[in-house]
């Protein structure tokens, strides 16, 4: 009883840390970057004759700004310990996707297999992961795939996940994986997680990214 009161309270203690790391990082970074980008905007609205190269700079400096800003806060969102549940994840995935898909003709249909009161906690470290996989395989669907439609899923079994991403695209020849340093990526992270990353996909056939893992195989962080 004693060992698992000790167990608890570490845990408890670890989760309050995660917080206040989360919350301390939005503020001293998330800060700057938005300074960073207002100053960079200030100058470019001053009346003052800037040379055509040095606006390129800056325009390239607010945009790294912003896009880092972005990337700091997923990544605050993931190591905030309420955000270590499936069901978050995957509204994370599913908010991503509707939002650049709406950008383009791409018609992006999400298949839910999470109810509203769905509550599988992930072990520390996998909703980046997991994130990341699937943030990738959306901006590749997009850059290469040329199809006109992408489904995404989440299928719950005891101890055990599977989220699938397909589209009627072009389609590539898996035997090809390890020249593609994204996909190489993607696999890793599935690694991360002791998941098992499959990529089904063959010219003018679409592609399937399925990640399937084993809650009990711990590992990630």
């Amino acid at each position: 009883n004693q060992l698992l009161l000790l167990e608890k309270l570490n845990k408890e203690e670890f989760e309050r840390i995660q917080k206040k790391v989360a919350m301390d990082f939005h503020d001293e970074i998330g800060n700057h970057l938005t300074s960073i980008s207002m100053l960079v905007q200030l100058i470019m609205n001053k009346d003052w004759e800037i040379p055509e190269d040095l606006k390129d700079y800056l325009m390239k400096i607010d945009t790294e700004s912003k896009n880092l800003f972005l990337g700091t806060k997923d990544f605050i969102w993931s190591i905030d310990p309420k955000n270590n549940n499936l069901k978050e994840v995957f509204y994370k995935i599913r908010d991503y996707g509707e939002e650049v898909f709406d950008t383009t003709d791409i018609k992006f249909q999400v298949k839910n297999g999470i109810t509203s009161d769905a509550n599988v906690k992930l072990p520390p470290g996998f909703t980046r992961q997991i994130v990341l996989i699937f943030k990738e395989a959306i901006n590749n669907t997009i850059k290469h795939a040329g199809c006109s439609v992408v489904s995404f899923s989440v299928s719950i079994y005891p101890n055990m996940f599977i989220i699938k991403l397909s589209d009627n695209g072009v389609g590539f020849n898996t035997d090809e994986i390890e020249y593609y340093n994204g996909l190489k990526k993607m696999k890793i992270r599935g690694e991360k997680i002791k998941g098992d990353l499959i990529f089904n996909s063959g010219p003018e056939n679409g592609t399937e990214v399925i990640l399937k893992a084993d809650m009990n195989k711990k590992t990630a962080i």
